[in-house]
């Protein structure tokens, strides 16, 4: 009976012993833990990394938890290696790294992000577009978001107006893109005056139209020459130089003769 009784006093006092005195150990073993780890170089427990010191601001955290944007820590007990973007090497907290720190050409100029419509792969290599996802990017003339070709935008997204083949809905295509020159700047109308044959030639003015363009020096509406106007529709030289009829020539040799006459008359009357 004694013997039931000490138990009985015992052990409830024994479980209220450890329940005090847990929570106690708990945290000296975990003071203890952090002050042996954090800063000894060896990565240890839930480390992420151990530089040898418990400083911040030189790519591991203080308390050994945390890799510092901007750093790489490779090798624990060593140093955090700063990490350059441009370098082409994909460093840390780079998303990318193509080998330079421009904007507008797939990979951030922080190499934090890649951006919309582009495919970095090859750290290094440049990104690679992506067509027919509807973005148009600084390597895209178009992107119509498809990549079938004849609807103005081809397969690689290049603009095939301009391109000196009749693609598509096109009604012509001279090579470029300009207006003015026979075939519209989208290449959906051949301009007034103007004849366009041949994919990829310039197109050809039609002289004797009445249409003057931007090749003709003059269009009188014929072909005929001798009257200002030439059969290439170039201006004709003798009709730019004044000339005088024979009645013109007689008038203009009477009034020189009068004003003789009357520098005569008043030279005598002087002397």
């Amino acid at each position: 009976m004694h013997i039931n009784l000490l138990r009985a006093l015992f052990i409830p006092n024994k479980i209220l012993l450890l329940v005090f005195l847990f929570p106690i150990l708990m945290f000296l073993m975990s003071q203890e833990s952090y002050a042996q780890v954090c800063g000894d170089g060896v990565l240890e427990g839930a480390e992420v990394c151990d530089d040898g010191n418990t400083l911040s601001g030189d790519g591991c955290s203080n308390d050994c938890f945390v890799v510092e944007p901007g750093f790489n820590c490779i090798t624990p007990g060593e140093p955090c290696i700063p990490v350059t973007c441009g370098d082409g090497v994909l460093d840390g907290v780079e998303t990318c790294d193509d080998g330079n720190i421009s904007s507008d050409d797939g990979c951030s100029g922080d190499c934090l992000s890649i951006e919309p419509g582009f495919n970095c792969t090859t750290p290094g290599e440049p990104c690679i577009s992506i067509c027919g996802d509807g973005i148009q990017t600084s390597q895209e003339e178009c992107d119509d978001g498809n990549t079938t070709s004849g609807d103005g935008c081809s397969s690689a997204c290049q603009l095939e107006c301009g391109n000196g083949v009749l693609d598509g809905a096109e009604v012509c295509d001279d090579g470029n893109t300009l207006s003015g020159d026979g075939c519209s700047n989208n290449c959906s109308m051949v301009e007034s005056g103007f004849n366009c044959i041949t994919p990829g030639e310039l197109c050809i003015s039609v002289c004797g139209d009445g249409i003057r363009t931007s090749l003709e020096e003059c269009d009188d509406g014929n072909d005929s020459p001798g009257e200002g106007c030439s059969a290439t529709c170039r201006l004709e030289v003798a009709h730019n130089v004044p000339t005088l009829s024979l009645w013109g020539l007689l008038a203009l040799a009477g009034v020189l003769g009068i004003v003789g006459l009357m520098v005569i008359r008043r030279r005598k009357l002087i002397a």
